[in-house]
This record gives C-alpha cells, structure tokens and sequence, in this order.
C-alpha cells in the first residue's frame, strides 16, 4: 500500500465518522420524554375488578345473595365509568375530580345496600387501610422510623 492510497483511506475514514459522531452527540443530548399520564383503555382495567372486588367485600361483610345481586350491577357500572372516564381527553386534575365524583357516588349506593354493622364495618376497613398504610395487594407498608429528636 503506498502513501498516497493510506492517504485517501484515512481521509474517507475520518469523513464518515466525523458525519457520524455529530449524530451521535445529538442523540446521547436530548432528554427523554417526560412521561405522560396515562388515560386510556386498559388503565383501570388491570387493577380494577368488579367480580374480585365483589368477592372480597362478600367474604369480609358477610353480604346475602340479593346484596350481592344489586352490587354486582354497581360494580359493572363503575367499571364502565372508569373506562369511560379513561377514554376522555382531560388533565390530570380534571381525571381525578371525575374519578372522585363517581367514587362518591358508588360510595353512597353501596352503603344504601348494606346494613348498619356493614356500613360500620366496611367504613374501618377503609379507615384502617389509609392509616395502616395498606397496599394493593393488601400488603403493609414499612413506615419509615422517625429518628430522635436531636439535641
């Protein structure tokens, strides 16, 4: 190889990196997306089901076959809502006022349902879950210890 053919070979060489490195640093210096709130099919979908949610509340307040009957219908209907709240464009604060509104309102229908010990019941199992800390999968949370106060 004479000095003139190495020549050209490292100027081509240099030319086809020195194209491709801008492209490189551009790509490594532009942020990700922020992530965006997700509104959409499937969202409640995956954590929100309304013959599970049925079953737990029938083995933890004892319901009778005609509560079960009645909340079953509320139940489908919330799962309805929230598909259909999901699948409207709104903000974020917007979702979790609709979100709320229709809680509040299934709230009040299942307690009409439910007898006066089911309310008292079912009204500390909610209680009990945001004080205690209760997970999704009913798991406890680790509450942080609070250190001493220094002195």
């Amino acid at each position: 190889m004479n000095f003139t053919t190495l020549r050209r070979s490292l100027l081509l060489l240099s030319l086809a990196t020195s194209g491709l490195v801008p492209s490189l640093v551009a790509a490594t210096d532009t942020p990700p997306p922020p992530p965006q709130h997700q509104h959409g099919p499937g969202r409640h979908e995956q954590r929100f089901d309304p013959e599970k949610r049925l079953a737990h509340l029938t083995e933890t307040l004892k319901l009778t076959a005609d509560q079960q009957a009645k909340l079953r219908v509320i139940f489908a209907a919330e799962a309805e809502q929230m598909k259909a709240i999901d699948n409207t464009p709104l903000t974020r604060d917007q979702h979790r006022e609709k979100m709320k509104e229709m809680h509040k309102g299934n709230r009040e229908q299942v307690a009409a349902i439910l007898t006066p010990e089911q309310r008292k019941l079912m009204h500390e199992q909610r209680r009990q879950g945001r004080d205690g800390c209760e997970g999704r999968d009913g798991e406890r949370c680790e509450q942080p210890e609070t250190p001493p106060p220094a002195k």
